[in-house]
């Protein structure tokens, strides 16, 4: 990702139908031995209750850094059309 620290975010629809959310940077990677449910920071616990809230699968990777993905589905959601409003004239 080049000199200097970086912090890249990708959000895209994967050909699967899932979309992915990954947050990547050049900083000293993961502690080895790593456990997202042993976390303690407020990030790993902020994605660990996003990605149980969304349903979704978390991985990391050590490269060059931190990769963080979440891939998850969104439901389909049928809108309903909007009702106009009445207005009342006294």
């Amino acid at each position: 990702m080049g000199g200097g620290n970086c912090i890249r975010v990708e959000f895209r629809a994967e050909e699967t139908g899932e979309l992915l959310l990954a947050v990547e940077d050049n900083g000293p990677g993961l502690p080895h031995g790593f456990e997202l449910e042993q976390a303690k920071s407020l990030g790993l616990k902020m994605i660990k209750i996003l990605s149980r809230q969304i349903k979704g699968q978390v991985d990391f990777c050590d490269c060059d850094g931190t990769r963080v993905e979440i891939r998850f589905r969104v439901p389909h959601v049928q809108r309903q059309p909007k009702q106009m409003a009445k207005s009342m004239v006294a």
